[in-house]
């Protein structure tokens, strides 16, 4: 079979070193082997015009073989061309490691020339059928690999159901036959993806290979038939002696030509099988249902549309089945598309799809993988116009964006205009005292009570401005999110309010609360102010007490601020934590309406949510939903 002539080089997938040159090669250079191990593959290239043909298009996959034509330049000046097997060598089965070239010698090319052309006359034979076209394909294979007998047949359970039987092997079964391939090297060949080849198999290996025949088997080589449809069956190759030398990577590659063309053939057999079998619920679904909807093969071949797609294409029904579909959507979908159909099951994919006079839709693909008639793996595809939803959403956030620049600017604003009210106001304020001890017992009355409505309203002002400086830089910046401990946080909220309970001789009572995830600095002027809050409207009639706890509300975790202050009507809370909003107009409770907005302004902020209950004379409650179900506990 001409291997004794075949020329081997080798050379390193990253870097191009050559590591291996046998004699054979080496002397199409006019050079020993040792003078060119170690040089790069483009000095080759450079001193003997080496050249593949096609190396840059071929997809070298890990693993597996792909012929390709070696010209190159002998010593005296003469250009040579090789038929050439490259081989894509892998260490770990995912990447190229290795490139390695075998030239095939003059009988290998002339056998391999040969039965290349036999296959292209079959499969270009227009007056043959199917039947007849398969039954030429196996008698090449048989010639081709020298062997006795040849099948193909599909995968029916635990039964290999025959299509079509050539040699020694047809004296013993016929088509449709269906044959148990428990045992057989058949039924390895469905669970292997890589081709099975084995030229000489041991006698005590032979039971059961050949289907219970009397035929035994010494060599044998097999692989899968794939069909348009996804796998299909085997085909195999064998004889009862032993072949004289081993299956190549080239013998390997020519089952897989003919196991493809017999896939192409079946194939198209099947879709024409589903296109007559396509009943009158399918015909009368695509007529009616309201939905742009088209069935394809995993490859995305169109098989049929319904109506409504059609319409929306702008295009004749009868037109589209028989294209693929990627051509429906813009080129850069195209891969999105090919993934798609390949996965099978795919739900709110975004796209963007081509429709008459140059325009586009912007659409969703809901994919889901069905089994009609013979075609198992149809693609059922529903396409959503979500042109309006998405145009909608843009706007949405449009505004979204919007909103955000102008509260953005109103935090820049409050904080500018309120940092510099503070000079003047501590101006009217200095000024105010030196007025004061200027006239000293000078001032009548009336001059008396001028100035002390100056000062005070100076000093309201300066509250003011200092609360809006708080509130805004509670609006501004990133979470810096921590663990918290609460209970310790709540006893140096106590330390820091320490006077303010002296005063008020208020009880704090402060329950096993949990480590809370949050901006340290936010979260404590957070309770800062609710537990003031509690303080500034208590009951005059009796000590205020305050009770911070944890409890569950709907799987949720909460914090409660419970007081039994002065309350109020519950039909007014949804204004309590509006800005400069005073649920309470007397004048012994002092104050802007800032702090419980600030309160709800952490709790926005922390994705947290702020409520109150409240009632006149009874007390309000304030709840912190965390939004999460189970936390640790200090």
């Amino acid at each position: 079979m001409g291997k004794a002539s075949a020329s081997l080089l080798r050379w390193n997938a990253d870097d191009g070193i050559i590591n291996y040159c046998n004699s054979p090669f080496s002397q199409k250079c006019d050079k020993a082997p040792r003078d060119i191990i170690g040089k790069h593959i483009s000095e080759l290239q450079n001193d003997n015009e080496l050249e593949l043909k096609n190396i840059n298009n071929l997809k070298l996959v890990p693993g597996q073989m792909q012929t390709d034509t070696l010209s190159w330049k002998s010593k005296d000046g003469a250009k040579h061309t090789e038929l050439t097997a490259v081989h894509a060598i892998s260490q770990d089965g995912t990447t190229v490691s290795e490139i390695q070239i075998e030239t095939l010698g003059d009988q290998d090319e002339y056998r391999f020339r040969s039965a290349l052309d036999s296959l292209l006359d079959t499969i270009s034979n227009n007056d043959s059928n199917t039947q007849e076209r398969i039954s030429s394909l196996l008698n090449i294979g048989v010639t081709y690999f020298e062997l006795q007998s040849g099948i193909v047949g599909s995968a029916m359970g635990n039964s290999l159901e025959l299509i079509s039987v050539t040699g020694d092997i047809a004296n013993f079964v016929t088509p449709s036959q269906k044959l148990p391939i428990h045992g057989s090297f058949c039924n390895e060949v469905l669970n292997n993806d890589e081709t099975v080849a084995l030229h000489s198999i041991e006698q005590s290996n032979q039971a059961e290979l050949c289907f219970g025949t009397p035929l035994t088997v010494r060599s044998y080589i097999g692989t899968q038939v794939l069909s348009t449809n996804g796998p299909l069956g085997v085909l195999a190759f064998f004889s009862e002696s032993v072949r004289a030398q081993g299956f190549t990577v080239q013998d390997k590659k020519f089952i897989g030509l003919i196991a493809s063309w017999i896939g192409a053939v079946l194939g198209n057999e099947e879709q024409l099988e589903f296109l007559s079998l396509q009943n009158d619920y399918y015909q009368s679904l695509f007529q009616t249902v309201p939905t742009m909807l088209m069935l394809c093969n995993q490859d995305g071949l169109i098989l049929s549309t319904s109506n409504r797609l059609s319409d929306k294409l702008g295009q004749d029904a009868l037109s589209i089945p028989g294209r693929n579909c990627r051509s429906l959507f813009l080129p850069e979908f195209s891969n999105t598309v090919r993934n798609a159909l390949q996965t099978g099951n795919v739900d709110h994919l975004p796209l963007t799809m081509l429709i008459g006079d140059d325009k586009t839709l912007e659409v969703e693909l809901n994919s889901s993988i069905k089994h009609i008639g013979s075609m198992q793996g149809v693609r059922m595809i529903v396409l959503a116009d979500v042109s309006e939803r998405n145009q909608a959403i843009r706007a949405a956030e449009e505004k979204n964006k919007q909103l955000g620049l102008i509260n953005e600017s109103l935090n820049q604003f409050a904080f500018i205009a309120s940092h510099d009210l503070q000079e003047p106001l501590r101006k009217i304020q200095q000024f105010s005292q030196f007025l004061a001890e200027d006239l000293g017992d000078r001032m009548n009355e009336d001059s008396q009570y001028h100035l002390d409505v100056i000062v005070n309203s100076a000093t309201r002002m300066s509250t003011l401005i200092q609360d809006l400086l708080t509130f805004s830089s509670a609006a501004k910046g990133e979470v810096k999110s921590i663990d918290i401990d609460m209970n310790q946080l709540l006893r140096d909220v106590q330390n820091e309010l320490e006077l303010r309970i002296q005063e008020s001789n208020a009880h704090i009572h402060v329950e096993n609360l949990p480590v809370v995830a949050g901006d340290l600095s936010l979260v404590r002027q957070l309770f800062i102010n609710l537990v003031s809050n509690s303080i500034k409207y208590r009951d005059p009639k009796q000590a205020p007490v305050i009770k911070v706890a944890t409890e569950y509300q709907n799987d949720s975790l909460c914090i409660t601020v419970t007081d039994n202050g002065i309350g109020f009507d519950q039909a007014h809370a949804s204004r309590a934590f509006e800005p400069f909003s005073r649920l309470h107009k007397d004048k012994q409770y002092s104050g802007n309406g800032i702090g419980l907005s600030i309160c709800a302004t952490v709790c926005e902020k922390h994705d947290w949510s702020l409520s109150v209950q409240s009632e006149p004379d009874k007390g309000s409650v304030f709840t912190i939903n965390l939004g999460v179900s189970s936390t640790s506990t200090s």
